[in-house]
């Protein structure tokens, strides 16, 4: 049976809370979730006791024990001076993608609109976006971070 693993995925006013894993499931499918969009965003109280601690102690309590426990840390450290495309921002936005091909096509980047707009269910995670006139194929990738920190902590613990 594959470990109970809890996801926590903090970003910059949120956080995404997966378990993977578990009796019956796979090790690389979701059996509970909670997020939470508003810890951390200045909205709510998160020093101690207030709403987003109360939100946070609710949704760990009712995804019952774990096995084990996962966090994303990301740091750019002195690589990065400015906004950096990343994770759902790209995946989950048709107006970011289609500017930011505008902005590449002096590399050979363009999008089909109509594939760029597709919904969930008629393209999968997965899905090419590639113009008739690129010189250069482009794609939108599910970034599954719950998924690949489960994967690494299963990695550590055996």
């Amino acid at each position: 049976m594959p470990l109970r693993v809890l996801v926590v995925n903090a970003g910059s006013s949120s956080l995404k809370l997966r378990v993977l894993g578990g009796a019956g499931a796979a090790s690389d499918e979701v059996t509970a979730k909670a997020d939470l969009p508003s810890v951390g965003d200045g909205t709510g109280d998160n020093t101690g006791g207030g709403t987003g601690d109360t939100a946070i102690k609710s949704a760990v309590e009712s995804f019952g024990p774990v096995d084990a426990v996962g966090h994303r840390i990301v740091h750019g450290g002195t690589l990065y001076a400015a906004p950096v495309l990343i994770t759902g921002v790209g995946e989950n936005s048709a107006e970011i993608r289609s500017r930011t091909a505008a902005g590449l096509a002096f590399l050979g980047v363009a999008v089909d609109e109509s594939r760029n707009t597709l919904g969930k269910d008629a393209r999968g995670d997965d899905w090419e976006i590639s113009g008739a006139s690129a010189r250069v194929r482009t794609f939108v990738i599910a970034a599954r971070e719950d998924k690949q920190i489960a994967a690494e902590v299963r990695s550590v613990l055996g």
